[in-house]
């Protein structure tokens, strides 16, 4: 008895025998990315960000979008969605170059100038002869390149540092400048007397200041 599947009409998978390329699959980024954009573009830093450049927050839901749709196309590898999915990085390709495409004033080549490999001006050529990517071409072109198999020593010297822990006697009775004082009984009641002998070391006294 053989069973029909129902699927959605508005998705097209492909079969694993098949193999299609997709011509602008290399546009597809890995998915992880699309997360990451998303969750930058949704943080408070990114707010911030996006009030400072254009004065108000930026819809980021593309970038959930893209990240939904990569991810069929990985898992499930929904035709549908790659097509989706490399629309929306050409729109934002040509976004992010429209101000390259209205450039009017300056000429784009259709080739490169004919005269793109003449040699360097003697100036250069000059101040550069004696740099070791000069001399390296020189050895190459002469076929006197060789590989030095000397063998080398390096000495290593090691610096042993070693720490002293100096323990400084304190006088228990220097705590008197402070705790004997009235006007700093709030320093007995806390008990500093007993655990922070070291503070009250004798070296100036309670003036009042």
């Amino acid at each position: 008895m053989s069973t029909t599947e129902k699927e959605d009409p508005n998705t097209e998978k492909l079969d694993e025998s098949l193999e299609t390329e997709l011509i602008d699959e290399w546009m597809i980024r890995q998915c992880s990315l699309y997360k990451d954009e998303y969750n930058e573009c949704t943080s408070i830093k990114g707010r911030f960000h996006q009030y400072f450049i254009y004065g108000e927050t930026l819809d980021c839901n593309q970038w959930k979008k893209d990240y939904n749709n990569c991810c069929k196309w990985v898992e499930e590898r929904d035709l549908r969605a790659a097509e989706t999915l490399i629309e929306s990085e050409k729109a934002r390709r040509y976004l992010r170059l429209q101000n390259h495409y209205r450039n009017d004033i300056w000429k784009k080549r259709d080739s490169p100038p004919s005269d793109w490999d003449k040699p360097l001006p003697d100036w250069i050529t000059k101040r550069d002869e004696n740099t070791y990517l000069a001399l390296k071409a020189k050895e190459l072109k002469e076929g006197s390149d060789k590989i030095d198999n000397k063998s080398t020593c390096s000495v290593i010297t090691v610096f042993s540092v070693h720490f002293k822990r100096v323990t400084m006697a304190t006088r228990s009775a220097s705590t008197g400048y402070l705790i004997e004082d009235p006007k700093y009984s709030f320093l007995k009641d806390l008990g500093l007397e007993k655990h922070n002998v070291g503070v009250f070391n004798g070296q100036w006294k309670a003036t009042g200041d």
